[in-house]
């Protein structure tokens, strides 16, 4: 069974393919807006071999909402097997007009989302000796640019998270990886493009 943190855009699109595998995979959605989660939950019930889906709302970062996510996904779907970090928000300002307040909103969805749905679900992997832990970074994270160092600083931030993570857990079996995508066409771009 599959949870996922993501946004509207490309999670959205990478949603299909997980489907269209042979293999029975449930999925849990967890996203920045319940109504989203819940349309995209239904339109995956039309899958011949998946017979459930669910789907919860994931607006901040706080430790014990992440533990009643993880207690949501297991009640309705059991044990979860893979993790996707893919949620995240972007801004876009050159340094003098980048906010404390703004910088703090990112690193709360990108980096600290990440660690605590990371904590929340990776401990029942290490138990059962087997799971998947994917962070979706960018790849700003490794090489940073223009009007974007908060969101730069935070998938920096992604990458040596997913980096400090395989001594710790693949001995007990689970792995984790970090995939790092470029420019991709979404709301999300668009809005960083436009305040630049």
């Amino acid at each position: 069974h599959t949870a996922r943190r993501e946004n509207s855009s490309t999670g959205a699109a990478c949603r299909p393919k997980m489907a269209a595998k042979p293999r029975q995979c449930w999925s849990f959605i967890s996203g920045r807006h319940a109504s989203g989660s819940r349309k995209q939950a239904q339109l995956l019930l039309g899958r011949p071999h998946r017979r459930k889906t669910a789907a919860m709302n994931f607006t901040r970062a706080h430790a014990l909402q992440c533990i009643e996510v993880r207690a949501g996904a297991v009640a309705r779907l059991g044990r979860i097997e893979i993790l996707v970090n893919n949620a995240g928000i972007s801004s876009s300002a050159p340094l003098k007009r980048q906010s404390l307040e703004e910088w703090r909103r990112l690193f709360a969805v990108n980096v600290e989302g990440t660690f605590l749905a990371t904590k929340a679900f990776l401990p029942e992997m290490v138990e059962a000796k087997w799971g998947r832990v994917i962070n979706v970074a960018s790849v700003a994270g490794r090489t940073g640019a223009a009007y974007i160092s908060a969101y730069a600083a935070t998938k920096h931030a992604v990458v040596g998270f997913t980096r400090a993570l395989p001594p710790a857990a693949a001995a007990s079996g689970p792995t984790d990886n970090e995939v790092s995508p470029g420019y991709v066409e979404t709301a999300l771009t668009g809005r960083s493009i436009g305040n630049s």
